[in-house]
């Protein structure tokens, strides 16, 4: 009787324990949220479009339903891929800087950048499309891809070719940072004269060359003059905080005073880029001024953080 007893105990007893082990079967394992009960993130690339002159950096940010940032609150980790519609080709046109394969978010923040290197240009292959492969729990935002057309560094020989003003698109910026905050006639005389007739002309020759055919206020700092290409860097723009990839010249001769009076002659690097629409950018950062933004200059100790911005379009040849 005994005996029978103490089998009816173990089988009740083993009966328990699968039970158990079932239910702890269907549990939500560590690594394995489902959508339901996982935080709902939004994310987004930074663009929609860019351009891949020497390098680029993209970048996502992360968001909350309610369109409030979102933060990490452990390293989140989104990986992306190259769309079928890319033409350019992984290592062959373009490299990831490090070769990594996700973004990777770090605790207690909200964005992540990776940066993306030209290789070669070639014709037609020239475009790349990235996505993200987000878990379930992630939701695109306003950007869910990024298109990126492949152009090459700037080097001097794309600037064959004469340049005519267009605009100067930093003069309000600069007054915006800085009005009320240095003497006003700091602003008083900006090189803001300059007319759709004033044109730069890059020459090619045993010496690359910067033509001048300029009577606005640019002439107070462009020379005629040797240019040479130096290399791509990619800089945050101090009026808006993006990051854009300029390719940076050194010009032989310029006037560092920016001035029609104090002439102080040496050369200095410019910084250069071409949009997707053609345009020529322009960046003056080397410069001392003397007769506007002296105030600005003697806090900052360096006009780097307060560049003047020129655009141009190019002259079409006949």
């Amino acid at each position: 009787m005994k005996k029978v007893m103490y089998l009816v105990a173990f089988l009740m007893s083993a009966v328990w324990v699968f039970s158990s082990c079932s239910d702890d079967d269907s549990t939500t394992k560590p690594g394995d949220e489902s959508s339901t009960t996982a935080e709902q993130i939004i994310y987004s690339f930074v663009k929609e479009t860019d351009a891949l002159s020497g390098e680029v950096v993209v970048g996502i940010e992360l968001k909350n339903m309610d369109g409030t940032n979102y933060i990490a609150k452990e390293a989140i980790h989104l990986p992306f891929v190259f769309a079928e519609t890319s033409t350019a080709v992984l290592n062959t046109h373009f490299t990831v800087e490090d070769n990594v394969t996700e973004f990777v978010v770090p605790k207690g923040k909200r964005n992540a950048t990776i940066k993306l290197k030209y290789v070669a240009l070639e014709e037609g292959k020239d475009l790349i499309e990235m996505k993200i492969n987000a878990a379930e729990n992630f939701v695109a935002g306003n950007y869910d891809k990024i298109k990126i057309k492949i152009y090459g560094p700037t080097t001097v020989g794309k600037l064959f070719g004469k340049w005519v003003f267009k605009e100067t698109t930093s003069f309000d910026d600069i007054k915006t940072n800085y009005e009320g905050a240095t003497e006003p006639s700091d602003f008083v005389n900006m090189p803001v004269n300059n007319s759709n007739l004033d044109t730069l002309e890059f020459v090619s020759g045993d010496k690359d060359m910067l033509k001048l055919h300029v009577a606005g206020d640019m002439k107070n700092y462009f020379r005629d003059c040797d240019v040479v290409y130096l290399e791509d860097r990619t800089v945050q723009d101090p009026y808006n905080g993006e990051q854009k990839t300029y390719s940076y010249i050194e010009f032989s001769k310029v006037n560092e005073k920016f001035s029609a009076t104090t002439i102080e002659e040496r050369k200095a690097e410019v910084a250069v880029r071409i949009l997707e629409d053609g345009t020529l950018e322009v960046m003056v950062f080397d410069y001392a001024p003397v007769d506007f933004f002296q105030g600005i200059l003697s806090v900052m100790e360096t006009m780097e953080y307060t560049p003047i911005i020129y655009t141009f379009t190019k002259v079409e040849e006949r």
